[in-house]
């Protein structure tokens, strides 16, 4: 009788070995996807920020470096200035949402006027694209509208603008609100991919001051 009950059991498992084996093996499955989940979840969230990241970077590089040249006039001839204050201020038209300025780069110093490149420009944030305009240009986008990559919300662009004193001019539509301004400072939020419902998008928001170095 033992030899037949041994011979009987080493033919396979019992029932309750299988259910056990199954559940076990239900458990490892389900954790192992959950870690590849988060896994594939963390590199796609990285690759949003990264993508964000280069948009808000390249964007207000630009738009920072450009600012810098604003009101340059050699001969003081073409802006205001405490030596000229009947000529017209350097920036042209300003808000939160754009800036239309005018500067000279030339080198040379029979060159006074303002219609080299870059030297007439206008930015500005319209239907979630910020756009720049160089002259009589076609615009160009800075950002993507799209919003399936990286694009700047709706609330994501502001320019802020203040005196010498450091003191905030929250109306520029006057010449001479414009001509008292000595610093911006540009605020930028991109978004690293589309916004959905239940779901978070990585984002980067930077912002950098610029010193009006030719106003005076």
């Amino acid at each position: 009788m033992p030899a037949r009950r041994t011979a009987r059991r080493s033919c396979g498992f019992s029932l309750v070995e299988l259910l056990l084996s199954l559940v076990i093996s239900s458990i490892v499955m389900t954790a192992a996807t959950m870690f590849f989940t988060q896994q594939v979840h963390a590199m796609r969230n990285e690759r949003a920020r990264r993508s964000a990241q280069m948009t808000a970077r390249t964007a207000l590089s630009l738009m920072v470096r450009q600012l810098e040249l604003l009101g340059r006039d050699p001969q003081r001839v073409l802006f205001r200035s405490l030596d000229t204050p009947t000529l017209p201020p350097a920036i042209a038209a300003a808000s939160a949402a754009s800036i239309h300025y005018r500067t000279n780069l030339s080198e040379d110093l029979d060159d006074a006027d303002i219609l080299d490149d870059w030297e007439d420009v206008t930015f500005w944030f319209d239907d979630n694209v910020l756009w720049v305009t160089r002259g009589s240009d076609d615009p160009l986008p800075l950002t993507d509208g799209s919003k399936t990559a990286s694009h700047v919300p709706d609330d994501g662009f502001e320019l802020e603008y203040f005196d010498g004193d450091g003191d905030p001019i929250a109306d520029v539509t006057s010449a001479a609100a414009r001509a008292s301004v000595r610093r911006i400072r540009v605020s930028l939020t991109v978004f690293g991919g589309p916004v959905t419902q239940g779901t978070s998008v990585p984002s980067i928001t930077l912002s950098q001051d610029v010193l009006l170095r030719n106003a005076s």
